[in-house]
């Protein structure tokens, strides 16, 4: 997949400063070049990951960079597409919990991004969802993100953990519940099928089943990431989809059978998830974003011993898309979801989520 350089000249001076300092647009090689290289890049920055999100709903990559003396210094990637009244929009990126932007330089950051605001407009809105404020603006924060920094010894985290933490890990040993690491065809599918019924049990759509099996062979078999599985008597109650490149392991999805949930399959999920991690070299454990509201589930990643920080949706082309989690549609559609059955809940989510990045 390449991308197309129509929206912005491949190579133009930024205006007022070091002519030295030019913008561009970047292809899908140059750009994975560019996070191979940085030490903070994460798997949502990996060509893989965009490319499962444009050939599942049909967007285009366009990737502005700042160079100086011809190597990268910044550079952010958006998927092109369109919202559902076919206004072209950018998005870096859809479905992405927060796009940390990569620069060697924070001044070429804030002068790329005056260049994104001020110069041609090839869209009617473009923004981007990240971990602090550029050009001294952003929008509401709806959304915060925990982070766990990770060390050389499981112990020393588990040190942190409060006593009912520690309390609900030993109850999912004593139960017997087996964890394992999978990149199979039947993990996914038993990870769909915990995630279709949280999904209508919480009256949110679920994303096509296409999605996931694209994520798993585009993504996770590839070494980006994996399935986590908590099983009880051979039985799934519990799995998750991490993903990991660089530095960082994230936590991605997660789902459970309502059943199960007095033997505290999550947290043996998520133990044995940062156990991997730490093992494996990480340095830190990124438990996604939550809704600001959602204060059981901040409460949850906390006990962990992870930092809560806000997130930020920095508009560069027209105004700030106010979250659609609050939004009196999806409301609605969340009662609907919640009274029938599970195709319903399926077929939503073909609608939904093909606007919804």
């Amino acid at each position: 997949m390449k991308t197309s350089n129509a929206e912005i000249d491949v190579v133009r001076p930024l205006d007022g400063g070091d002519a030295s300092l030019d913008v561009g647009e970047l292809s899908l090689d140059e750009w994975q070049r560019f996070v191979d290289s940085h030490p903070r890049a994460t798997a949502f920055h990996h060509r893989r990951w965009i490319e499962t999100l444009a050939g599942q709903y049909g967007l285009r990559p366009f990737i502005p960079a700042a160079k100086s003396g011809g190597e990268v210094v910044v550079a952010v990637p958006f998927l092109a597409g369109r919202s559902l009244s076919g206004k072209k929009r950018f998005r870096s990126l859809p479905f992405t919990d927060c796009m940390q932007v990569l620069s060697w330089d924070e001044v070429a950051t804030e002068r790329l991004v005056s260049y994104l605001r001020t110069g041609p407009r090839p869209c009617h809105t473009m923004s981007i969802q990240t971990d602090r404020p550029l050009g001294g603006t952003a929008g509401p924060t709806a959304w915060v993100r925990h982070e766990l920094t990770l060390g050389d010894s499981l112990a020393a985290i588990e040190s942190g953990f409060p006593s009912s933490l520690k309390r609900n890990i030993r109850t999912a040993g004593r139960a017997g519940l087996e964890f394992s690491r999978r990149t199979d065809d039947a993990a996914m599918d038993a990870f769909y099928a915990l995630h279709l019924e949280t999904r209508r049990e919480k009256g949110i759509p679920v994303q096509p089943r296409s999605y996931f099996r694209r994520l798993l062979h585009n993504v996770l078999q590839p070494g980006l990431g994996y399935v986590g599985v908590v099983a009880d008597q051979g039985r799934p109650v519990a799995a998750a989809i991490y993903l990991q490149y660089g530095g960082a392991v994230i936590y991605k999805y997660g789902a459970s059978a309502a059943d199960s949930l007095a033997h505290r399959p999550n947290e043996w999920l998520m133990y044995h998830a940062i156990r991997l991690a730490v093992e494996e070299g990480f340095d830190r454990f990124d438990f996604g974003v939550s809704a600001r509201e959602q204060d059981g589930l901040r409460r949850y990643k906390v006990k962990w011993g992870a930092v809560e920080n806000d997130v930020y949706t920095v508009p560069l082309v027209g105004p700030a898309v106010p979250p659609q989690h609050a939004s009196p549609a999806v409301k609605i559609a969340a009662g609907v979801i919640r009274r029938t059955p599970r195709f319903v809940c399926r077929i939503l989510g073909e609608v939904f989520y093909r606007f919804a990045g």
